[in-house]
């Protein structure tokens, strides 16, 4: 749903299409590896992801590196819309698509907490767009879910976001993909 916003939005703009990532932390390599195999599966999104999953870890390649460096770059530069880690991409690493955060591994640490929270707090597109689809971030799951979204609003309201609002009650939603559909 993002990516097709984001893509109206650039060509109405005159911009180069923004590709939205997916950045998902691990609690381990043999996890990470795990997700890449099934987010990559012929059975996930009809394989839609299959080339388009970047698993980077301490024991990465270097071709994994640049790939990484390249993640902000238009289709066919990058075609990784799926980056997945374990405790890799800490301060440094200063990215401005990454649209979804998916916590597998639980941050006990809210230093570490706080910098998974930043990858998706860059503006795409150096500034708010009024959409607010394309001016947030999805966080999916996550074992210490609320202790999270309690940072994240500390942080909100510390970097004086345009509206912080803290919810008391969270709800699990389960959602499936409808058979033979794509988003």
């Amino acid at each position: 749903q993002k990516a097709v916003l984001i893509e109206e939005y650039c060509k109405n703009n005159k911009i180069p299409v923004v590709l939205p990532i997916t950045l998902i932390t691990t609690s381990s390599i043999q996890h990470a590896n795990e997700v890449k195999e099934m987010v990559s599966n012929k059975d996930f999104f009809d394989g839609y992801y299959k080339d388009k999953t970047l698993v980077v870890t301490s024991e990465s390649e270097v071709d994994s590196i640049h790939q990484l460096l390249r993640v902000e770059e238009p289709f066919p530069i990058n075609k990784n819309e799926i980056v997945i880690h374990v405790d890799k991409l800490k301060e440094g690493w200063d990215v401005r698509n990454v649209y979804t955060i998916i916590p597998f591994r639980a941050s006990i640490s809210p230093t570490l907490i706080e910098q998974t929270i930043g990858r998706g707090l860059r503006l795409p597109f150096g500034e708010l767009t009024g959409i607010e689809a394309l001016d947030s971030l999805d966080i999916i799951s996550h074992d210490n879910y609320a202790k999270m979204l309690s940072v994240a609003h500390d942080v909100a309201e510390g970097i004086e976001v345009k509206a912080a609002t803290k919810r008391d009650e969270l709800k699990v939603v389960e959602i499936e993909p409808t058979k033979n559909k794509k988003l």
